[in-house]
């Protein structure tokens, strides 16, 4: 009896956790996904909206192994190469935590 309401309570926490995790932010217009795979918002409700146009020539440079000490402005989100200027684009910045708009390679 006990190892069957062990097996319950398991099976409701992994549901909730796993609902939890696949429910987008409130005003979520875009999701991007880290290098891991984990779903991420990087486009809100009130940004412009830009249709993606397929990606731009070239590959994001890789990642970085160690981050650089904190800049004095923060870097924009992006969640597409067509939201980048010129010829940049959309790549995940593991020190920023999100996708932003890098030169390629």
């Amino acid at each position: 009896m006990v190892s069957r309401v062990v097996l319950v309570v398991c099976v409701v926490l992994v549901s909730v956790v796993a609902m939890s995790e696949a429910k987008p932010q409130a005003g979520c217009r875009y999701t991007c996904k880290d290098p891991q795979g984990k779903v991420y918002c990087c486009r809100f409700g009130d940004d412009e909206i830009i249709t993606p146009t397929g990606p731009k020539p070239g590959t994001c440079p890789p990642i970085r192994p160690v981050c650089p000490e904190r800049v004095h402005f923060d870097p924009s989100v992006c969640s597409h190469d067509s939201i980048c200027p010129g010829r940049q684009k959309c790549c995940y910045d593991t020190c920023l935590e999100h996708h932003t708009c890098k030169p390629p390679l």
